[in-house]
């Protein structure tokens, strides 16, 4: 019997605690552990490669040491079920680079989590404890997902993931799902971002609390952070008139019909260049339409309203003409904000009205 062998045998007998403060524990294809009662499975200064089956029905996993991030690892193509995961490091994170699932606690009792592309999932009874300006889950690319069923709600914060809904309708089944990429919007978002999933996703005149970290500020100017909101899955983005409360590292947004996905970032900022004598460019309705036309080639087109909510964002126009349909929100003030490929920019305010 070689010791991966022993050590597998001996975690199914678990009752109390167990130490393990080599390199590596490999659970291998085909094996598996299972602790039992309020039992303790404790990796000093090591990683965990699991091509089994690791079962932690009601104890812990915990990591301790200093090892750096990445010698401190989940790996491997294994199930890890988990009911409480605490990190204990005395410096630096724990790095995922296999999936995880927790129905207790994520703890963050001293050091973080990288995603490193992994997913956590909490399901509907995991909790993020812990979590604050130094212990924190980070990663550009992976997610932490909790699920919970919200039926008029009042401040529900599935998995402590820090999105606070209230609403008087009810959401039914309802899936968090916190990321930390940064998502192109106005500028550069902070490193925070949030896609709500509800089951009834309509007239919810929902509140949205919206919790972040000053880490995860990205060099925006706190004091300026909005929330803005994308329909489809962040390909385009709106800007919200929303609360911030930056003593409590939050902001609030009201008057939710239906859920999406949200980040924060700063304000529009609508800056206007002029062109060259010999450039041209010209805004001009026929049809009940916008026309956009230019000697230089256009890169891409921002419609805003006179109070700077987005309402449209072209991408990757590559033309010298275009034609925008405003009918749905016709009769107001528009600002068009115009980028070229050659990165000018110019931004112009037109009156669109529809004639009857």
């Amino acid at each position: 019997m070689n010791k991966k062998q022993k050590i597998a045998i001996l975690s199914l007998i678990l009752i109390s605690s167990l130490s393990y403060a080599q390199s590596e524990l490999n659970i291998g294809s085909g094996a598996f552990i299972t602790t039992t009662g309020a039992s303790t499975l404790t990796l000093d200064n090591a990683k965990l490669v699991n091509n089994g089956t690791l079962t932690d029905a009601n104890g812990t996993l915990q990591f301790k040491g200093n090892q750096a991030t990445a010698n401190t690892t989940v790996s491997g193509t294994g199930t890890n079920t988990l009911n409480n995961l605490t990190v204990n490091k005395s410096s630096n994170a724990l790095q995922l680079d296999s999936n995880i699932a927790v129905s207790g606690t994520l703890n963050l009792q001293s050091g973080g989590v990288e995603l490193n592309n992994s997913n956590v999932n909490l399901g509907t009874t995991g909790q993020l404890q812990n979590e604050n300006e130094t212990n924190y889950v980070s990663g550009a690319t992976g997610n932490i997902v909790a699920t919970s069923t919200l039926n008029a709600p009042t401040n529900s914060n599935p998995g402590n993931l820090g999105a606070s809904i209230t609403s008087s309708s009810n959401l039914g089944i309802t899936t968090i799902t916190r990321a930390h990429n940064i998502e192109t919007v106005q500028d550069q978002s902070i490193k925070r971002n949030y896609t709500i999933t509800p089951t009834n996703n309509t007239g919810l005149n929902a509140t949205l609390t919206f919790n972040y970290l000053e880490t995860e500020l990205n060099a925006n100017t706190e004091s300026g952070l909005f929330i803005w909101e994308s329909t489809n899955g962040g390909t385009t983005w709106t800007q919200f008139t929303s609360t911030l409360d930056a003593a409590n590292n939050t902001i609030t947004l009201t008057g939710v019909n239906s859920f999406g996905k949200y980040t924060a970032d700063t304000a529009n900022t609508l800056s206007v260049t002029s062109l060259d004598a010999n450039q041209t460019f010209s805004l001009y309705k026929t049809n009940n339409q916008l026309n956009v036309k230019s000697s230089l080639e256009i890169k891409q087109i921002n419609v805003y309203t006179i109070t700077g909510k987005q309402v449209y964002n072209f991408n990757t126009i590559n033309k010298n003409t275009f034609t925008i349909n405003l009918n749905q929100h016709a009769n107001q003030v528009y600002i068009i904000k115009t980028q070229f490929n050659n990165g000018q920019q110019i931004t112009k305010k037109i009156l669109f009205l529809i004639r009857s």
